[in-house]
């Protein structure tokens, strides 16, 4: 009885493993799908734009310091 109880335990304890890798699966391929259309490129150049204004608005006030 004891051994069919271990048995009964372990079989649900590897089903639920299987089970759980393959949601991973699924859901880091949706996560990889939205990385493909973050436009990084343009994300960056648009930062760097706005720091620069920044930048020139702090030196031109002389009350705050820039921190980047």
């Amino acid at each position: 009885m004891k051994y069919l109880l271990t048995a009964i335990v372990f079989s649900f304890c590897f089903a639920g493993m299987s089970a759980t890798e393959v949601i991973h699966e699924k859901t880091s391929v949706s996560i990889e799908s939205t990385v493909v259309f973050d436009g990084g490129k343009r994300k960056k150049r648009r930062v760097k734009r706005i720091k620069a204004k920044r930048k020139r608005r702090c030196k031109r006030a002389a009350r705050r310091n820039f921190a980047g």
